[in-house]
């Protein structure tokens, strides 16, 4: 078992609530910007298309889809440490997709007074992706045993999110159903 992760595709699920992590489409932007041809001066526009960042969410319970769908990788980097990454298996033309901590994202929420920091999905080649561990169904970056993946309410809505917050809160537990 990586990081105490299940072997395998799996699907993290809220062992209280039964909300079931996934990563969603993030869309596609459109724009266009100038474009001069050096050699004949010719102007005009180029348009163009990106997609965007797939986005971290919930479900409030399983749907048997692909961004349902997480593994572990507990294989080691070229200098022999290990990766730790917790993947969805939804790929697209750029990369992989890993779940990350985003201190830029802040939330007040229902029944915990701190401040919750939420998480995301982010590109697996960047720098400074988190390793994950897992222990006894709390889920937290490796090295922070205090702070664990949390289902909580966002204050004054029922919206669900699933944010970092310190030991002890509500929801703090996941099970795994493996692939």
């Amino acid at each position: 078992m990586p990081n105490g992760f299940p072997e395998g595709k799996f699907r993290i699920i809220n062992r209280d609530t039964g909300h079931c992590l996934a990563s969603f489409y993030g869309g596609q932007s459109y724009g266009s910007q100038d474009a001069y041809d050096r050699l004949t001066g010719e102007k005009g526009s180029i348009t163009y298309s990106h997609t965007n960042d797939r986005v971290f969410g919930l479900r409030s319970e399983p749907q048997g889809e692909d961004i349902e769908l997480w593994y572990s990788d507990g294989s080691n980097d070229p200098w022999g440490k290990p990766k730790k990454r917790l993947f969805n298996i939804i790929e697209d033309i750029r990369t992989s997709w890993v779940l990350q901590v985003d201190e830029g994202q802040r939330y007040r929420l229902e029944g915990i007074t701190e401040p919750a920091v939420g998480v995301r999905m982010f590109g697996a080649g960047r720098d400074g992706v988190n390793k994950w561990q897992e222990e006894d169904g709390f889920i937290y970056v490796h090295g922070n045993w205090g702070q664990v993946l949390t289902l909580a309410y966002k204050a004054g809505s029922h919206e669900a999110v699933a944010v970092m917050t310190s030991r002890g809160a509500p929801n703090q537990q996941w099970v795994f159903k493996s692939f």
